[in-house]
């Protein structure tokens, strides 16, 4: 328990910075985005300006000088982003080049290319293949990261999760701690694995796969056997250290230049999932509530503004309305399900089955949507809502009031207040709960608000 312990400042610090990078790139250089309606920006097309970008499938075969922030089901990047690039999708392909930064939450990411900055990666699946070039950093928190022979990372390697497989050459270092780890590539620095035991249980990823099944994506590696194994076309010019509660020097098949350092230590493969699921699930929360600000200010700003207002003025009554929504809303659904089945089984009745599968069919995909997108609110909706009042009061004299870009720069603040919040063990469900309420409370009250005044305009 001791060895988690000292491992949290440093796990609370690499979320902290990936957070960090993440709102420089955003809040640095507060521009207008460009939005494209089609989702795919042809070779040869130029586009000299920030995106957002969100639907079911993205493709970018063209040059964008600018940053590029994607939220989508899948997105194929064949062309050139001047810029950094922003991905929360379930799987993203990068075949083009890439002059800034990469950073993902998802699924999968494969890359193909060269990638002139770091790659913050927050998933279950990172593939680099031959061809992949990080000129700079990984920072890594999920289940699989897959560097294959002929890749290249320039600087170094840094992460959390269950497994790595490194054939691939490494310009510095590397820092890790996951359950199970191959190397069979070069390191030109040291090397240092925090590693699972040999003799321990995998933990089960079959909600991973089912996961994976559900998107149509590719199957996920299967799992490493928990240890660490250096092959002997391996080669490590510093020193080799690693942390477990077994000595595993029969599977260290190399003498690296700075030789070898075993530290035993008590942690168990399970208390390091346990920390790479915590800070998997942190870093994510943090690019999905990016992403919703982001769409929220582009689609809805108004509905940020006045729901923004309502928590201003009267927190106490939102928060009354929070728990209120919450009930009733979920009552809504269950009766709406009710009600679509009751239908289904009364037309069956009538008319022999003959409209019952297709009411039942349009019934439960209406159904779906609605009990979806209340979700959708509940769980990120209401966060957008407090991270942009928390933002506003954290920024209140920055001016000027009501522009886009304005509106863009204070909802990241308030979601790096948020996210800092969150990182706090004790604290951290109580802030979830809270602003789930007040986020919520808020969007009923503007909602109210909005249709009384209508109500008065038609009477008047």
């Amino acid at each position: 328990m001791k060895t988690i312990q000292h491992k949290i400042p440093l796990l609370c610090a690499l979320a902290l910075a990936f957070a960090l990078s993440i709102a420089l790139i955003l809040a640095t250089k507060v521009r207008a985005f460009e939005e494209d309606d089609d989702n795919y920006i042809a070779a040869g097309e130029i586009i000299n300006d920030d995106m957002l970008i969100s639907g079911t499938i993205i493709t970018i075969d063209g040059t964008v000088n600018g940053d590029v922030i994607i939220a989508a089901q899948k997105a194929i990047i064949n062309g050139v982003i001047n810029g950094n690039l922003i991905l929360n999708t379930n799987m993203t392909e990068i075949n083009g080049f890439v002059s800034g930064s990469v950073a993902f939450a998802g699924q999968e990411l494969l890359i193909n290319s060269s990638v002139a900055g770091s790659v913050y990666f927050a998933g279950a699946n990172l593939i680099l293949t031959p061809e992949a070039q990080i000129n700079r950093n990984i920072l890594f928190a999920g289940y699989n990261l897959e560097a294959q022979p002929g890749s290249i990372v320039g600087t170094d390697i840094h992460g959390t999760g269950y497994q790595i497989n490194l054939a691939g050459f490494t310009g510095h270092n590397i820092l890790v701690d996951v359950v199970a780890a191959d190397v069979s590539g070069r390191v030109s620095g040291d090397a240092t694995f925090t590693i699972g035991a040999p003799n321990i249980t995998p933990p089960n990823i079959t909600w991973l796969q089912i996961w994976s099944n559900f998107w149509e994506l590719e199957k996920l590696p299967d799992k490493l056997t928990p240890g660490l194994r250096i092959s002997s076309e391996a080669e490590i010019r510093g020193k080799l250290t690693y942390k477990s509660p077994a000595d595993q020097s029969n599977t260290i098949l190399i003498e690296p230049g700075a030789g070898v350092e075993y530290v035993k230590v008590e942690t168990t493969g399970a208390e390091k999932t346990i920390i790479g699921l915590w800070l998997f699930a942190h870093v994510r929360e943090l690019l999905t509530l990016l992403a919703f600000g982001a769409l929220a200010i582009w689609l809805t700003p108004s509905a940020v503004h006045e729901s923004g207002i309502q928590l201003r003025h009267q927190p106490l009554k939102a928060f009354g309305w929070g728990i209120l929504s919450l009930i009733l809303g979920y009552v809504a659904i269950v009766v709406i399900l009710g009600l679509v089945i009751v239908l289904g089984v009364l037309l069956a009745i009538i008319t022999l089955g003959g409209l019952a599968s297709a009411i039942l069919g349009v019934g439960i995909s209406g159904w779906l949507t609605i009990a979806g997108v209340f979700t959708l609110l509940v769980v990120y909706g209401s966060k957008v809502i407090v991270a942009s009042w928390l933002g506003d009061v954290t920024l209140a004299r920055l001016r000027p009031e009501g522009t886009t870009h304005r509106n863009l720069f204070v909802m990241m603040v308030g979601i790096g207040i948020y996210m800092v919040l969150r990182l706090i063990p004790v604290v951290s469900p109580i802030v979830g709960v809270i602003s789930t309420l007040l986020g919520l409370g808020a969007l009923a009250m503007a909602f109210i608000s909005r249709r009384h005044s209508k109500e008065q305009m038609v009477e008047s």
